[in-house]
C-alpha cells in the first residue's frame, strides 16, 4: 500500500519527492516500483535502460482511504520487464517469470503458481490443522531419537557384558593350558631315567626289528 498524500486522495511522484519537489504521480513503473509524474514519466520512457519498462496508469487501480493498492500492478519481472510473473519461489521468497523459473530457479524446490497460491481462499483455515500435523510429526521425531539412544546403550551394555565373558573365558583356557603344561612337565622331569632307558631299548631294537620285518 502506498500512503496519499495529506489533504488529498493524490499520490506523491516518488522521482520529484526525492529532488524537494511535489507533483502529483499518474504513472506507476511495475519495474522500478515508483510513482511518477507526467514529466517523469516521459524522462523515464526516454531512457534506454528504463524504456522498456512496463508502465500502468494509476487511475486504473482506484484508491481508498487509506491510499492506493499498488500491490497488483507490479505483476511483471523484475528481471524481463515484457514478461509477467507467474510463479513464486518459497525459497528465494520471490515471485519469477517463466524465463527466471528456465535459469535462477532451475534447481529450485518448493515452487507454486501464483493463480494457484491466490485461489486457495482456505489456506488459513487449514494452518492449526497443518501446524497439528506439524507438531505430531515432531513428537514422533523425538520419540523416534530417544528410542534409538536407548537401543544403543542397552547395545553397548550387551557388548561390555559379552566383551568381559570373553575375557574371563580366554582367562580361564589359559590357566587350564597352563596347568597341563605343568603337569606334563612335572611327568617328564619324574619319569625321565625311564623315558630315557626305554629310548635307549628301542633305539638298540629297531635293526632287528627292520630285518625281521
Amino acid at each position: 500500500m502506498v500512503a496519499l498524500s495529506k489533504g488529498d486522495q493524490s499520490q506523491e511522484c516518488h522521482a520529484c519527492k526525492r529532488w524537494n519537489e511535489k507533483s502529483d504521480a499518474k504513472f506507476w513503473c511495475k519495474v522500478c516500483e515508483e510513482a511518477l509524474c507526467e514529466k517523469c514519466n516521459q524522462m523515464h520512457s526516454r531512457m534506454k535502460l528504463l524504456s522498456d519498462h512496463a508502465v500502468a496508469e494509476i487511475e486504473e487501480y482506484g484508491s481508498n482511504a487509506t491510499g492506493i493498492d499498488l500491490n497488483g500492478i507490479s505483476k511483471h519481472c523484475r528481471f524481463h520487464p515484457s514478461k509477467e510473473t507467474e510463479i513464486f519461489c518459497f525459497r528465494h521468497r520471490e515471485s519469477c517469470c517463466v524465463l527466471c523459473l528456465n535459469t535462477k530457479h532451475r534447481k529450485c524446490t518448493g515452487l507454486i503458481s501464483i493463480e494457484d497460491f491466490l485461489s486457495e481462499d482456505n489456506i488459513y483455515e487449514d494452518l492449526p490443522d497443518i501446524i497439528e500435523k506439524v507438531k505430531d510429526a515432531t513428537i514422533k521425531l523425538l520419540k523416534e531419537k530417544e528410542q534409538q539412544k536407548s537401543d544403543f546403550v542397552i547395545n553397548t551394555e550387551t557388548v561390555e557384558e559379552e566383551a568381559a565373558k570373553l575375557t574371563e573365558m580366554t582367562k580361564c583356557n589359559l590357566d587350564n593350558l597352563f596347568e597341563l603344561f605343568k603337569n606334563n612337565y612335572i611327568y617328564f622331569v619324574m619319569n625321565r631315567p625311564l623315558i630315557i632307558m626305554f629310548a635307549y631299548v628301542y633305539w638298540n631294537n629297531l635293526p632287528r626289528v627292520l630285518n625281521t620285518g
